[in-house]
């Protein structure tokens, strides 16, 4: 009996520590992946505007934070989920003011600023500045691949870590000047002339490297992958690797139902024949690929119970299968008294007859 007692506690011990380490970590990849909204709200004299209720709204979940100024005017809303956002200020005395579409990118700290005019705070003033593309609130340097780009830049075979050479800085390029691959399957990549193995890879905030050479690991489906950022010269809250830090983020269900049903296919009824093929007359080497899924997301909906605007999921799935055949036999028999030099260039002959040939010939030459 003494020892069933002590087992469940140690069961819950167990349970407890992994339950707070999962807290840690959740939060450690929060900082990693969250965006952040600052900005200064003044009146129309130009002082700083205290106590002011400022509410930003997620257009896609309609999910809000509500924070409040302090005394020089200031306000920060953190964290949130890279999206687009709407933002509402409100005071007594002053004219309510919302600006919509702000687009938040991830780990990206924006800066919106507001000017309240007098007047009853019934009356709306819909702001539509552009906001500022210039970033002035931290010392990082990226570009990002949003979930446009993602569906319409064609890649072959659908894989993210080729749609990374589109930034400023960044090489194929290894060391040995070939062409970097990765144990994984992905493209190894330099940054800003660094070396490939020296790049870190996070997935909604949690570590996605292979240890064998330190390479990209999981590699998503692209239309699962709502954005992803290269970014340089980052904080501590990534460290780690002293290079580039590729931040992705996966999609999210709304509050409306969306998804997509997709398949990219290579076929050799649609290519031209190899050049040496073509030489040596003989025909296409057959070839297939397919690649299908499936993403779709969309909010919880249970009997009875409204969760429409708190919960929500997505799913995806892909399918991948690639078939190549052999290259065509020789049409004709070869010349037994080919040279060497002349064996070597035929791409139909077998390796067999080939080692054959090229003995027959060095022992006439004996």
């Amino acid at each position: 009996m003494e020892c069933m007692c002590l087992q469940r506690d140690l069961l819950r011990l167990c349970l407890g520590l992994v339950l707070l380490a999962g807290l840690f970590s959740a939060r450690s990849a929060s900082a990693q992946t969250a965006a952040t909204i600052v900005g200064d709200i003044k009146d129309s004299s130009g002082a700083a505007a205290p106590n002011v209720a400022v509410t930003v709204v997620n257009e896609g979940t309609r999910i809000e934070r509500k924070v409040q100024t302090n005394e020089a005017g200031q306000y920060r809303v953190s964290p949130l989920n890279p999206g687009t956002y709407t933002i509402q200020v409100e005071a007594p005395g002053f004219k309510k003011q919302v600006r919509s579409g702000v687009v938040l990118e991830v780990a990206a700290v924006l800066e919106v600023d507001f000017t309240l005019d007098v007047g009853e705070l019934t009356e709306t003033v819909e702001v539509t500045g552009v906001t500022p593309v210039l970033q002035t609130e931290e010392t990082t340097v990226g570009n990002v691949v949003n979930s446009q780009e993602l569906q319409r830049l064609p890649v072959n075979q659908r894989n993210y870590t080729r749609l990374i050479l589109l930034m400023a800085g960044t090489s194929s390029v290894s060391r040995s000047q070939q062409q970097g691959v990765s144990q994984s399957g992905t493209a190894l990549f330099s940054v800003n002339g660094g070396r490939p193995q020296d790049n870190n890879y996070t997935l909604d905030g949690v570590d996605s490297n292979m240890q064998m050479m330190n390479s990209p690991g999981i590699s998503p489906p692209m239309d699962a992958i709502q954005e992803f950022k290269v970014a340089t010269n980052t904080g501590s809250e990534f460290g780690r690797s002293m290079g580039a830090n590729v931040t992705m983020v996966m999609k999210s269900g709304t509050r409306d139902l969306h998804g997509t049903l997709y398949e990219y296919l290579r076929n050799d009824a649609f290519d031209a024949n190899e050049f040496f093929a073509n030489r040596s007359g003989l025909g296409k080497t057959p070839f297939r690929l397919n690649q299908y899924g499936v993403a779709v997301g969309g909010p919880l909906m249970l009997p009875k119970v409204d969760l429409r605007e708190k919960m929500f999921w997505f799913f995806s799935w892909e399918g991948f299968r690639r078939r190549r055949g052999p290259m065509p036999p020789c049409s004709k028999p070869c010349s037994l008294k080919a040279t060497p030099a002349s064996a070597a260039m035929s791409v139909n002959v077998p390796f067999r007859l080939l080692r054959k040939k090229m003995l027959g010939v060095e022992s006439q030459a004996m």
